[in-house]
């Protein structure tokens, strides 16, 4: 369906996509990028990386035009603007000839969302030269301490495909678990045609026991990569469910509906009940070692804890009475409600986001506005969005699937 439209990395693609009429820029010359990005108005350099955001992909002038600004901060001793972080990121967009020196030179930058903009950018074009630089960001200290960072190496590792990239993700799963160790077994799997889940004993074994050549499928070839993979073969341990679908994540927050229209009733129960039941099941699976924390909304926000908590008795006694205990009424104020989703703790890696209806009320409810919005603030952070739809057709269940297909998320259609 709409996972076919989804072809680049860049958001814009996705909401030209998502939005027909959007118009088409007029083309930028290099010399007019480096007259605007060497120029002192920050009006116009702003103004211009704005439009250029709208732009799918630029040719071998416009990139080295592009570089040329990345390279210059680079060098300078000053911390990046938000300009710079903005011209890096568009790099990825342009050749890859033109691009890569300047997006390997930003893996070595101090300035970790530097290196992470410079993580996607090699994610995409995938320079043979940049490969030990990645592998070697596992001593990074902002590795250790940032879910976005670790993701966003794993992420642009499996993306070259390779036996050593293979080996890599295998190394490494012993350290993973939650949502990492998750996306990890999803690459190996897609990278080598094997069903062995989270066992990184099993996963050493076949890595030693097959010849190089046979490291993959059959045809010596990775399988063909999806928009949205999933697991083949049986997760060992335990995993809570919610609606059927495994929370693999160890922080994650669960997002509710608690509109009016939660109130309609399908084979003798209310939306809201169906859900209340779904979520107490799940928080009660949940193992000790998992945070998490639950947000309902309509036009307002609430939340049941300030932060996310361990999932001790106690919590789970807590969190199941107020998953009875609420009430809906009132309009849909999703976009509220995912912004402060991801507000409670920088490592969040899953927020689960349940709705029956399309966005209503709250500071932005114009569906490309929302995309958007949550795009930048998930940008460096990289937690996965999952979103659930109670029988939403149209342009809300389109909204759904593009919030969870931008967000490393997959949307799922109820009833």
């Amino acid at each position: 369906m709409l996972r076919s439209l989804i072809t680049s990395l860049c958001l814009t693609a996705i909401l030209i996509s998502y939005h027909p009429a959007a118009k088409a820029v007029e083309p930028v010359t290099a010399d007019r990028l480096r007259e605007t990005l060497n120029g002192r108005s920050l009006q116009k350099k702003q103004r211009l990386l704005d439009g250029l955001m709208q732009v799918r992909e630029f040719n071998e002038t416009q990139t080295r035009a592009l570089a040329e600004s990345v390279q210059s901060f680079l060098a300078s001793p000053n911390e990046p603007t938000p300009a710079d972080l903005q011209t890096l990121y568009l790099l990825q967009r342009g050749t890859p000839e033109a691009a890569s020196p300047s997006l390997i030179a930003g893996l070595r930058h101090s300035d970790p969302r530097v290196v992470q903009l410079s993580l996607d950018g090699v994610k995409f074009h995938t320079p043979a030269t940049a490969f030990d630089q990645l592998t070697g960001l596992v001593t990074h200290k902002t590795f250790s301490q940032r879910y976005g960072f670790r993701r966003a190496v794993i992420d642009a590792v499996a993306a070259y495909r390779t036996p050593a990239a293979v080996g890599f993700l295998i190394e490494q799963l012993p350290a993973f678990d939650g949502q990492l160790e998750y996306v990890a077994v999803l690459h190996l799997q897609q990278l080598t045609g094997q069903t062995i889940t989270n066992s990184a004993e099993d996963w050493k074994t076949w890595w030693a026991s097959v010849a190089p050549e046979d490291r993959g499928p059959p045809s010596g070839e990775a399988v063909p990569q999806q928009d949205t993979p999933s697991l083949k073969g049986q997760w060992n341990g335990p995993l809570p469910k919610f609606y059927d679908i495994p929370i693999f994540a160890k922080k994650v927050v669960f997002i509710i509906d608690n509109s009016a229209s939660m109130l309609s009733r399908q084979d003798g129960e209310t939306r809201s009940e169906r859900a209340q039941k779904e979520l107490s099941e799940a928080i009660e699976a949940m193992a000790p070692d998992v945070e998490f924390n639950i947000i309902a909304y309509n036009h307002l926000v609430d939340f049941w804890n300030r932060s996310l908590l361990p999932a001790s008795v106690a919590a789970k006694s807590s969190a199941v009475q107020y998953t009875y205990a609420l009430s809906p009424f009132g309009k849909t104020a999703s976009y509220e409600a995912l912004s402060l989703g991801l507000s409670f703790d920088p490592n969040t890696e899953l927020v689960v986001f349940l709705s029956d209806g399309k966005p209503t009320a709250g500071s932005l409810v114009e569906p490309l506005s929302i995309l958007h919005a949550i795009w930048k603030q998930n940008l460096f952070q990289k937690t996965t969005i999952d979103t659930l739809g109670i029988d939403t057709v149209g342009e809300t269940e389109e909204f759904m699937e593009y919030l969870a297909e931008q967000n490393y998320g997959a949307y799922t259609k109820i009833r």
